[in-house]
């Protein structure tokens, strides 16, 4: 209850002061993701740790989702921000900069989302609360892509919902099967409580590609087990 207060005096800011709204969200966006930017400020640059909020924002900002992480998007979201005036050019090139650092991989986010799911469960487990580990997964469909690594076919749900049968307009017979488009499989893994907010505690993409082929029950079975090998007996107190 307390959440939906917050929430709602939050977009009667926007709507009262919108330039005021905004940047009360960034401010909060700031204070969110100030324990993961400390982490990055120990291995990178101070300035691709800007640019990494940076990107964070221009994605949030961005009003295309087809195209908000193409590098040159992005790049051109950056102008402006926090006073780094730059051209869309010069932004496209931070990100790239920021990507291709050898300072830093994906592990580095994943170690963070683990230890911030460990603090959770320990605190829970001291409240005395009941502690679920909640296993997701969904595809994200790259219908017109061919040569990016990973793809495989996924099962389509856009495609299913425009051939519905919308009555008294369109009329479609039921597919026999269902469509399959090219994308890639994704899994996550979410730490919550019976009240308040959940935690993500780990994210995969993972593919069924014969070449890269990793099946479903082996990469939840991995996945389980960093969790295991990462929170130690943390993890057992999950259901």
């Amino acid at each position: 209850m307390t959440i939906m207060s917050e929430h709602a005096e939050i977009f009667k800011h926007l709507k009262d002061d919108p330039q005021g709204g905004s940047q009360h969200l960034l401010s909060l966006l700031e204070t969110f993701l100030l324990p993961l930017l400390r982490v990055l400020d120990e291995a990178l640059d101070k300035r691709l740790v800007r640019t990494f909020l940076q990107c964070l924002v221009a994605i949030i900002r961005g009003r295309n989702n087809a195209q908000v992480l193409w590098l040159s998007e992005l790049g051109s979201y950056l102008d402006g921000y926090g006073g780094d005036a730059c051209s869309a050019a010069a932004g496209t090139k931070r990100v790239g900069n920021l990507l291709r650092s050898v300072k830093w991989t994906g592990v580095v986010i994943e170690r963070y989302l683990l230890e911030q799911a460990d603090e959770e469960v320990q605190k829970l487990r001291e409240q005395g609360k009941r502690i679920l580990c909640l296993w997701d997964g969904s595809v994200v469909e790259k219908a017109e892509s061919e040569k990016a690594e990973g793809l495989c076919p996924v099962l389509s749900s856009k495609a299913k919902r425009r051939g519905r049968t919308k009555r008294g307009l369109v009329f479609n017979w039921p597919a026999p099967r269902p469509v399959r488009v090219m994308g890639m499989q994704w899994t996550a893994a979410l730490i919550v409580g019976m009240h308040g907010l959940p935690h993500l505690a780990l994210s995969r993409w993972w593919t069924r590609h014969r070449r890269l082929r990793n099946p479903a029950a082996r990469h939840r079975r991995r996945g389980l087990t960093r969790l295991y090998q990462e929170m130690g007996s943390s993890a057992r107190s999950c259901v």
